[in-house]
């Protein structure tokens, strides 16, 4: 009963949260109602409380998550970005384990430095839902997205992997002072981050094969097959963790194969339609359950580590809070430097193409650093520290408490900087224009006439079949029926979804005829895709408006021809 009641009330509140954002007359962002919502029925001393297991924390919310984004996350885009993400979410983590650590260590010496290593790693990954939460959709360009997102997807397994190798040392079970221990490092990177991938891609692909193969089974039943796709991204992390492998990785790498695959391309439209329904609501109650989450938890990390970090006698609240500033603006300063490097070197590198810093300007640069805001995976790793030394139980994690609040407080902070300083700085002059913008309304609309072009042709294919299958005074009925649907493609092929509004009665003649011409404009559309003249956003765009009319086409028939 009580796990009923804990998410009934995470349910109601992430309603409430999105309410009451509508009803600020000022723009507030969406996450931090939902924080301050967390923080304010958990706060009294007999509050709406919430036990965090990081593990369970991570099982449940980040591989759904991370699978989705994995699966809207274009393959050919990654990789061309491929050098700009690695740069962010392999190299500039070490850079940032190894460069904050010892600055944590210097300008807090009761700290030792296995553990200030392991708080520069705690935070190190970003989160990518929380920038968008705060941003909004399309404010930011699309190559400075792509490259936000793609290192908001790897970078979590990297810092991680330093996480686990900090506590390793801190708790005396291993040691980083020879080439062979970093060179270990390395290797155990390599296995988990190179095996995670190779998980994610052959349990999704078998996985794929299953959904396929039940599918022929249960034809028009698509029950069973969406159960079974919801439960892929769990299954990925899942295996990997068991074989000690990056979960995170296996559940991104999952979602971009069953991109790559084109595996909705293959399913029936109802199962298409009702998989991006299912996801679009999971993926708005996860996000919204990871922030009022967060917000659960800051009473009682504040209340109970805030004490615990007091021990030492030279830590006062003022001290703890003037770290918590020091260390987030060291934080944004070495990841603006090493922006700020990369757009130096990158045109002098070997490669024929230089990386995308080299042209940005001054302005996106800072655009790009405090993107970089810190968010649940954060606290989840931080939480994730053990509470005693695994060789001795009855001695505590050296300063653990500390490393919590040190954390949770630059996770604020990290959240509030980017809700004042991105708006500044993506403020637009009155009057400019957006030429990405412009160049994606010519190609929808060079597109929407291809594929018109290919319905209308299916049209009259379809007319002369059934003119030879049934020449009977039903000829200039038809020929009607095809000179309206002709029509109606040509001029209102822009709203697709309503094309069947304009007739009062439908026989299964039309049906017929209509669903070739709506089912010629969808391979037209796969055709486009393949040979990669369109992008992402717009295929998904007019995918989506096919499916639906056909869906409509079909609700009207008599008959559901094939």
């Amino acid at each position: 009963m009580s796990i009923f009641i804990t998410i009934f009330v995470i349910i109601l509140l992430i309603a409430l949260a999105s309410t009451l954002h509508k009803l600020i007359p000022f723009q507030f962002p969406l996450p931090f109602i939902q924080i301050l919502l967390g923080a304010i029925v958990s706060w009294p001393h007999d509050g709406f409380h919430v036990t965090f297991d990081p593990e369970l924390f991570m099982l449940l919310f980040i591989p759904p998550l991370l699978f989705e984004d994995g699966r809207k996350m274009p393959l050919k885009d990654f990789i061309s970005s491929g050098r700009e993400i690695a740069s962010l979410a392999l190299v500039l983590v070490f850079v940032t384990v190894a460069g904050l650590g010892y600055l944590i260590y210097y300008f807090m010496p009761e700290m030792s430095l296995p553990v200030a290593f392991a708080l520069a790693a705690v935070l190190s990954p970003t989160d990518a839902v929380a920038l968008s939460s705060i941003v909004g959709k399309g404010r930011l360009s699309h190559r400075l997205m792509r490259v936000l997102e793609g290192e908001a997807l790897m970078n979590d397994a990297s810092a991680l992997v330093s996480l686990k190798f900090a506590i390793a040392v801190a708790l005396g079970v291993a040691a980083l002072t020879t080439t062979e221990d970093y060179a270990l490092l390395s290797l155990t990177f390599l296995k988990m981050a190179v095996g995670g991938v190779i998980v994610g891609i052959a349990f999704s692909w078998v996985y794929i094969k299953l959904i396929f193969y039940i599918g022929k089974l249960q034809g028009d039943d698509v029950g069973s097959q969406m159960i079974l796709l919801m439960l892929l991204p769990f299954g990925a992390y899942a295996i990997a963790e068991l074989l000690d492998l990056s979960g995170i990785l296996s559940a991104v790498t999952a979602g971009m194969t069953v991109s790559f695959s084109k595996f909705f391309q293959t399913t029936p439209v109802q199962m298409r339609l009702r998989a991006n329904s299912i996801w679009g609501l999971i993926e708005y109650l996860l996000n919204g359950a990871v922030f009022l989450m967060l917000g659960l938890q800051i009473p009682s990390i504040f209340q109970e580590t805030y004490l615990d970090a007091l021990v030492d006698p030279s830590t006062t609240f003022t001290t703890l809070i003037g770290d918590i500033v020091l260390i987030y603006f060291a934080l944004m300063l070495l990841r603006f430097l090493w922006l700020l490097l990369l757009r130096y070197t990158s045109p002098i590198t070997p490669f024929k193409k230089p990386m995308v810093f080299a042209t940005m300007s001054f302005k996106e640069l800072l655009i790009l650093t405090f993107s970089g805001v810190r968010g649940t995976v954060t606290l989840a790793a931080a939480l994730s520290i053990p509470l005693f030394i695994s060789t001795n139980p009855d001695i505590p994690f050296p300063a653990r408490y500390q490393v919590i609040f040190l954390a949770a407080g630059i996770i604020i902070m990290s959240l509030i900087t980017a809700a004042l300083v991105l708006p500044l700085l993506l403020r637009k002059k009155r009057g400019a224009t957006e030429p990405i913008a412009v160049e994606s309304i010519h190609e929808e609309h060079e597109v929407r006439a291809e594929i018109a072009n290919a319905a209308i042709e299916a049209v009259e294919k379809t007319a002369e079949i059934l003119n030879a299958e049934q020449p009977s005074e039903e000829e200039s009925e038809r020929q009607l029926f095809i000179r309206q649907i002709s029509n109606h493609v040509i001029s209102e092929i822009e709203q697709v979804n309503h094309m069947i509004q304009k007739t009062e009665e439908s026989d299964a003649i039309e049906v017929h005829i209509r669903l070739s011409a709506v089912r010629a404009e969808r391979r037209k559309l796969y055709e486009l895709n393949s040979k990669k003249r369109i992008s992402p956003e717009l295929y998904a765009k007019l995918l989506y408006e096919i499916d639906l009319a056909e869906t409509l086409i079909l609700g009207r028939s008599p008959i559901h021809p094939n």
